[in-house]
């Protein structure tokens, strides 16, 4: 009940039209807003029940062909927590406390109405206390249930992390043999065969841990130029048999669209989540239409034309208001006037919608309105944390019983720094010119095949199995050694603290760390320096070649 307007919705059980009309009358004195139905038997109840809410139910005690206890006994089993007043004639002290035992919240005599109006304020007054009760006690157990949830999650990173170092340094060890045995048989031998689905189905085991670290949100972007309708074209089947089959799926690419430079694994897990999203909202079928366009912000007015709003201070959640079922999610102001050309990535769905009051909320980690069990709130959230890494924007545009359409703009290519071409140094180019390499890496079949590689690449290599051997390494040859490749976790000084001891005797040598993990999980004594990168195993022989090649040829220009 409304207290302030005294909106009362009232259930009456009642065979007596005059003590029926009676009550009525008392009520409507009060000043109470009534809206009643009077029912007489327990279809009658159940159905009133059945079609609406009520706000209290006054019952006669006994009817020709109902009583109060039956009345009570079927509100009961609607576990609906309504305040249940007897008013009736004379009855005895005893039934009057096996209604109470009953369950009734208290009774009232019809030659004593004057207690009634006070008896339903109260009712309703502690009616209103226990919801409020109950919903904080939800509140609270939801805070606790995504306590948890965080808390699950957090372990499942570090699961993540800690199988990727392990499983990773078996990967590299297998990629690497392999590779290093296909150049030494025939394309045409059977076995050079078997070799290529060797490294298929650890290229597959590659990618699943690359899922995992992504899951925790632990790993770093790897930006190559890449073609968004090539890589969707070729992600279709994989959505199609996610979706299933009974949700049409379309992919409307634009013609000549422009080149970005994009991690594309992360791409790959931004258009599968939309999609699985998607689809959850498409229970009963439906259909999902991927787009792809170029456009030009080159201005302010520019971008209001598209429809959009700029904001004047960002959060750590960026949002701005652009119309009653639409926001806007981006980095800042300065991406939209450092990146003029964009490509649009449009992911949209003939689902249920997102209402507008938790359109807000839709990025947030954890946040979900699937049923328990059934979604980790993390998969809006991964995206927008990977759309937010590659300096770009989200808009979201959504009416509840239509559909949702999620529109992705990233920089094109020429706008963003630091982005190579894939394979934009070929195995034959990253020869070297008999550079020296000092490895440091404790496991002795990584070691051995790395100085295989190396080798054959005209690099000299010095090998060390642990980070105090690697210093005294360098200590007796620090005027020939040109690159250091250091393992992170090492025994006895681990890869950063052979950094700290090498560059005090010289400071400008270039350093790659090669890590089971990934550049965003290292420790700030590393992520702290300069003049140095990262591989993340496994590793390719060409990767590898290709980054110590960069990495000389940075040193020598600076």
């Amino acid at each position: 009940m409304d207290i302030i307007d005294k909106t009362l919705r009232l259930l009456l059980v009642e065979d007596s039209g005059s003590d029926a009309e009676l009550i009525i009358r008392l009520l409507r004195k009060a000043d109470f807003n009534l809206v009643f139905e009077q029912v007489q038997t327990n279809e009658e109840m159940k159905n009133a029940l059945n079609k609406s809410e009520w706000d209290i139910v006054l019952s006669d005690y006994n009817m020709p062909q109902f009583d109060a206890l039956s009345a009570l006994e079927l509100l009961k089993s609607t576990d609906r927590d309504i305040p249940f007043i007897v008013v009736s004639g004379a009855i005895g002290e005893d039934t009057a406390v096996s209604i109470m035992k009953g369950g009734a919240h208290d009774y009232v005599m019809k030659d004593n109405l004057a207690r009634l109006i006070p008896a339903i304020e109260r009712e309703l007054r502690e009616a209103k206390l226990r919801q409020e009760k109950r919903k904080s006690e939800d509140d609270r157990k939801y805070l606790e249930e995504q306590l948890r949830q965080a808390q699950k999650m957090e372990a499942v990173g570090q699961l993540a992390g800690g199988v990727a170092h392990d499983f990773n340094n078996m990967l590299f060890i297998i990629t690497g043999c392999t590779e290093l045995m296909m150049d030494d048989i025939p394309s045409s031998s059977p076995l050079h065969q078997n070799l290529n689905m060797i490294m298929e189905a650890a290229q597959r085991a590659t990618a699943l841990v690359r899922q995992l670290l992504l899951f925790s949100r632990k790993t770093a972007k790897k930006p190559v130029i890449i073609d968004m309708n090539d890589l969707i074209a070729n992600l279709m089947k994989m959505v199609r048999r996610v979706i299933g089959e009974n949700i049409l799926l379309e992919f409307q690419p634009s013609c000549n669209l422009k080149s970005i430079c994009a991690d594309p694994g992360q791409m790959e897990q931004v258009l599968m989540n939309l999609c699985v999203n998607a689809r959850d909202a498409m229970p009963n079928g439906g259909k999902i239409t991927i787009e792809t366009d170029n456009i030009v912000i080159d201005d302010y007015s520019n971008l209001k034309r598209e429809g959009y709003k700029l904001i004047n201070q960002i959060n750590s959640l960026p949002e701005a208001t652009l119309a009653t079922n639409s926001k806007i999610f981006e980095n800042d102001q300065d991406t939209i006037l450092e990146h003029k050309e964009f490509i649009v990535l449009t992911v949209s769905d003939t689902g249920c919608g997102i209402p507008n009051d938790i359109q807000e909320r839709i990025f947030e980690p954890f946040f979900t309105t699937k049923d328990v069990g059934k979604g980790t709130g993390m998969g809006l959230s991964a995206v927008y944390g990977i759309i937010r890494s590659h300096e770009g924007m989200i808009y979201l545009e959504s009416e509840v019983g239509i559909g949702t359409a999620f529109k992705i703009y990233i920089p094109v290519a020429e706008k963003l720094a630091f982005c190579v071409e894939k394979g934009i140094l070929s195995t034959e180019n990253a020869i070297g010119n008999n550079e020296t390499i000092l490895i440091a890496e404790d496991d002795e079949s990584i070691r051995k095949m790395m100085v295989k590689i190396l080798e054959s690449s005209n690099y000299r290599v010095l090998s060390a199995e642990n980070g105090s051997q690697a210093v005294q390494l360098f200590e007796k040859n620090s005027k020939t050694i040109d690159i250091a490749i250091l393992d992170v976790v090492m025994p006895i000084f681990g890869g950063d603290k052979v950094m700290e001891y090498i560059r005090k005797i010289k400071s400008d040598i270039p350093i790659i760390f090669l890590t089971g993990y990934s550049r965003g999980m290292l420790p700030e004594s590393i992520s702290s320096q300069s003049n140095y990168d990262t591989l993340q195993k496994p590793v390719s022989r060409s990767d590898m070649l290709s980054k110590v090649k960069e990495m000389l040829l940075r040193n020598r220009k600076d």
